[in-house]
């Protein structure tokens, strides 16, 4: 630009003019997700999809927005949207309403971090009701405070292997702090040992057994006398068929989306932000796709 005297803003024009980046076509399998949007009047979110098993970005729009994305894809051929068989999302509810009527033949699926989260969350808020019961500087308000990463991983994986602590000045495991933990509280206790029971039906359950189970779980949510893991159960409700599509098969998750979604992030940062959203879109297509599809214009 500075050779022949022309402007940046015009050098991004005219490429703008000449050609943009299309949507790939839809495969059998999308995710969908939102991040993290530009400040300009596009809305909080912009709305972002892509193929996880071949993983290729599919398409970007400026807006989550229900009635704006079934605009969006009412452009799209009935054809190529009835091909969609699964679709991979988070657990928002408007969501829903768009894959039930932009893509009729498809399934919805929880992504599984979204509603494992969900437990986390109300593990977590029985760790911090529990904590605050107790003064600073006690055994049992260090225990809960130091070592909520313990608390939330899963019991049958914590490790055995010694580390020194220095409030106890004594060396100790994983597998015994746990074990004092559980034994401080009989709430923390009952929160805990449902939390294993739930990494349990994780990795023991497939879409055979998993209507069943999880209805049983749910019931135990609802009847261990925890409002936390009340609320936990009523979630888990709301989206019971979408959690259970998730165990079809393992490799319907939105792991690929999540790491995009990260790199999107980046290249904004990179750019200290973007005022035009077509520009960004065109960016992350070409920094994320090697066989981007164009349209020309002359």
């Amino acid at each position: 630009g500075y050779r022949f005297n022309i402007s940046f803003s015009t050098i991004m024009r005219h490429i703008n003019l000449l050609f943009k980046p299309r949507r790939l076509r839809l495969p059998e399998v999308i995710s969908i997700d939102e991040f993290k949007n530009l400040k300009n009047g596009y809305g909080k979110y912009a709305f972002i999809m892509v193929d996880p098993i071949d993983h290729k970005l599919i398409d970007l729009f400026p807006n989550r927005r229900k009635d704006n994305l079934i605009k969006h894809f009412s452009k799209v051929p009935i054809e190529e949207r009835l091909k969609v068989k699964i679709v991979i999302s988070d657990l928002w509810e408007p969501y829903r309403d768009l894959v039930k009527i932009v893509f009729p033949k498809a399934k919805l699926v929880a992504d599984k971090y979204h509603f494992i989260r969900q437990l986390y969350w109300g593990l977590n808020h029985i760790r911090v009701r529990v904590m605050k019961t107790y003064q600073e500087g006690t055994t049992e308000y260090y225990l809960f405070k130091k070592y909520w990463k313990i608390i939330n991983k899963y019991t049958y994986n914590l490790s055995n292997n010694f580390f020194y602590d220095y409030k106890f000045r004594y060396h100790v495991n994983s597998r015994q702090l746990i074990n004092i933990i559980r034994d401080i509280n009989p709430d923390i206790k009952v929160a805990i040992d449902l939390k294993d029971e739930f990494y349990e039906l994780l990795h023991t359950s497939d879409y055979n057994n998993i209507h069943d189970r999880l209805s049983i779980y749910i019931e135990k949510l609802k009847n261990s006398g925890l409002k936390e893991y009340f609320d936990v159960g009523k979630t888990f409700i709301n989206w019971f068929e979408e959690i259970c599509n998730s165990f079809i098969d393992p490799i319907f998750t939105n792991g690929f989306i999540e790491g995009l979604n990260n790199k999107v992030k980046v290249i904004k940062r990179i750019a200290f932000g973007y005022r035009n959203f077509d520009n960004f879109k065109s960016r992350i297509f070409a920094l994320t796709t090697n066989d981007l599809p164009l349209s020309y214009a002359y």
